[in-house]
């Protein structure tokens, strides 16, 4: 994993660009599945 300290940053379309690159889309799913995890469980922390 990179040097960021755990923060996982989102794939971005540059600047003129229509879609993502496949593996790029593959790696977004992988972490909006994470995300929504992490984002229920704090939901319902303050629930």
């Amino acid at each position: 994993m990179a040097a960021t300290g755990g923060l996982v940053v989102p794939h971005r379309r540059e600047k003129g660009q229509t879609e993502l690159p496949g593996w790029k889309e593959e790696h977004n799913a992988s972490h909006r599945i994470v995300r929504v995890r992490v984002e229920h469980a704090f939901a319902r922390m303050k629930g």
